[in-house]
């Protein structure tokens, strides 16, 4: 089927509907199983005094520890831990016991490595960023790295500075200026830390404690940031079978490449035919949802190659906030990276915001992509999520190759009337398909329309 569509220099010639229709409604239960990697699991473990309950949140073999703050439980956490889950790590959040609170800290690292996490970074807030400091102070295995927010220099009468000392490994203090609990207590915590293998103290305007720094955008930032350092495996991408749970993933190829302005950006490929086929993952998210559309991409003769946007999975994140949402470079980095490893067609597909980004990747990127398929193109992302340059409407028009737009009737976030007004502007021969009780984005890969 898929052959009909891509496998001919006529890309989406005529007769084409019922066989792209019948092409993107082949099951792959993409945007299910992401739900199932991600969403949250009760887990019980054993502290030194008895039962610790927390929630466990994503399945990769990178683990991170969320330890709360005094005035909350693990459910403030929540949308924090989502967020990681989305960017492939497992995430375990908890509720103190009756042993100390660093005691739990560490039972949760182990928890976490019994659970086939190879590496782990402890995230404390206020109470929890004490109670990383004194549990990575004795080096516990598989830890290799602290983030410590709002951290004040004693806990239960204990003094956290000695603790600070005996650190080891890189750690990351974060306070806001105005926070009248840890201004001065965390930069003296960082001070102490001087024996630590590496140490960063970032001060964040305002006074967000704890957990509450978590939606500061520099803090996010320099988090994000140093858990890449600390969790990514410098030679090479995580396997895919170990951070997405799928069956494809053991037949991907795992590397590192750069988008057309620098970044280094993790890539897979699935399959080994002349035409790579470029997938452009939606919002919020990263490539593991399209595994199971890789693999019949796969079975049908094409190399499917699949990439996180930057800041996305195991991606650098840009380092300024005009470069942040600079997608379209990720795109163009990913068609020379297909052509240096032999590709001699490209392409591009993308789900929602991958829908839009590629239109506008391919407007530009020369030589020209030999084809684009969008699913659910959202109209005008520059509006959407305050981006730059990434408006599909403008980019349409200088679009020099051949455009299938798919949409669902039951999209509630792009029309077929917007689907259909965003292909009018194309420069280059456009095709509608309206998938009958398709959803949004890489969902329309589940639908099965009747026609």
């Amino acid at each position: 089927m898929l052959e009909r569509i891509f496998g001919t220099g006529r890309l989406f010639a005529g007769g084409l509907t019922v066989a792209v229709v019948a092409a993107i409604a082949v099951g792959c239960g993409a945007s299910s199983r992401k739900t199932e990697l991600t969403a949250p699991r009760a887990i019980s473990f054993r502290d030194d005094d008895g039962v610790v309950h927390g929630v466990l949140y994503g399945r990769g073999a990178l683990g991170i520890v969320l330890a709360n703050q005094s005035d909350s439980d693990r459910s403030a956490w929540a949308p924090f831990a989502r967020t990681l889950a989305d960017r492939g790590y497992r995430v375990l959040a908890f509720d103190y016991g009756f042993s100390l609170p660093e005691s739990d800290v560490a039972a949760a690292a182990r928890a976490l490595a019994r659970l086939g996490a190879r590496r782990v970074v402890l995230i404390g807030a206020s109470k929890g960023a004490k109670a990383a400091v004194m549990a990575a102070a004795a080096a516990p295995p598989t830890v290799v790295g602290v983030i410590s927010l709002s951290a004040e220099r004693t806990t239960g009468g204990r003094n956290v500075v000695p603790s600070a000392r005996e650190l080891r490994l890189p750690t990351l203090f974060v306070t806001a200026r105005d926070d009248p609990w840890s201004e001065n207590d965390t930069p003296l915590l960082e001070r102490a830390a001087s024996n630590a293998a590496s140490r960063r103290l970032v001060v964040v305007p305002g006074h967000a404690h704890g957990i509450d720094l978590t939606v500061n955008a520099r803090a996010r930032r320099a988090m994000f940031s140093f858990l890449r350092d600390r969790l990514r495996d410098p030679t090479s991408p995580e396997p895919l079978a170990k951070r997405c749970g799928t069956s494809t993933a053991a037949s991907s190829r795992t590397f590192w490449f750069r988008s057309s302005d620098g970044l280094r950006l993790d890539g897979a490929v699935v399959g080994s035919g002349s035409t790579a086929i470029v997938l452009a993952h939606q919002y919020p998210s990263d490539l593991c949802p399209w595994l199971d559309y890789a693999g019949t991409l796969a079975r049908s003769g094409f190399r499917a190659f699949l990439f996180d946007f930057r800041g996305f999975g195991e991606s650098e994140e840009a380092q300024t906030p005009a470069a942040t949402w600079r997608l379209q470079d990720d795109v163009a980095g990913a068609v020379t990276e297909a052509r240096r490893q032999g590709a001699r067609r490209v392409i591009l597909v993308g789900a929602s915001m991958g829908a839009s980004v590629v239109v506008v990747a391919a407007s530009t990127i020369r030589p020209l992509v030999d084809g684009v398929v969008s699913l659910s193109a959202e109209w005008d992302l520059d509006s959407l999520i305050g981006s730059h340059g990434l408006n599909a409407p403008r980019a349409a028009p200088l679009l020099r190759v051949p455009w299938l737009l798919a949409t669902g009737s039951n999209d509630r976030l792009v029309s077929a009337g917007q689907t259909k007004a965003l292909a009018a502007r194309a420069g280059a021969p456009a095709h509608v398909v309206v998938v009958p009780n398709g959803g949004h984005g890489w969902s329309l890969l589940e639908a099965s329309p009747t026609l």
